[in-house]
């Protein structure tokens, strides 16, 4: 069947084991599933996503019809595991660094009242993905371990040093608890102020960085 009435499915062809060949893969697929009658395209990656992201939206021109769109799929826990499809937030959209992306989603978890369970999770995985980027640049030499991390960028309180390292390494490495553990309560209580404390740290290691970022979100 010629490739231009094939509908094509390319579920994470870029894993964060393998990156390196994240241009290799893009142009691969762009040769090769170009004239697709349909191309659908899957990434956790968010270097890959945005290389797809600028070739396909640059198919749709003004005064034409929309040829290319993006979608995101998002998860809830609160009853039961569930997934659903959605337009793109326009962040995934404007952003070109998946910290700015991170940024933006913690700060607006910040300015919530009330986190559901899934956001809550997301936190903790967010919250390390931030701050394993923000200080493993911020304190390059001989940083081998998120606590080795933590532990240079709060040297004096180590109530908060511990609370932060505790919460993110518990639950930032399980995909869901089990309703009747008891740390659930405890994982919603602690995600905001988690939210609060970890934007701190930046904040309090690199002010001028803080508030361009915090412009940059308008």
């Amino acid at each position: 069947m010629p490739l231009n009435e094939l509908i094509i499915v390319v579920d994470d062809p870029i894993s964060s084991f393998d990156s390196n060949h994240l241009f290799n893969s893009y142009s691969f697929l762009k040769a090769e599933c170009e004239s697709a009658k349909q191309l659908i395209i899957l990434t956790h990656n968010f270097g890959y996503f945005r290389l797809v992201r600028d070739w396909i939206l640059n198919k749709n021109k003004r005064d034409k019809p929309i040829k290319s769109r993006i979608y995101s799929i998002e998860t809830t826990i609160d009853n039961g595991r569930q997934s659903r499809i959605k337009n793109a937030n326009q962040t995934l959209m404007s952003f070109n660094s998946e910290y700015h992306y991170i940024f933006f989603k913690l700060n607006a978890f910040k300015e919530t009242t009330e986190l559901s369970l899934g956001e809550a999770f997301l936190v903790a995985n967010l919250s390390r993905k931030l701050l394993e980027s923000f200080l493993n640049f911020k304190f390059p030499k001989g940083r081998n371990d998120f606590s080795q991390l933590l532990a240079e960028a709060i040297k004096e309180d180590t109530h908060k040093r511990e609370k932060i390292y505790r919460f993110i390494n518990k639950y930032s490495h399980n995909a869901i608890i089990d309703v009747n553990d008891n740390s659930v309560d405890n994982l919603l209580g602690e995600s905001s102020n988690i939210v609060t404390e970890v934007l701190g740290v930046v904040n309090n290691l690199d002010p001028i960085h803080f508030k361009e970022m915090e412009s940059l979100l308008g």
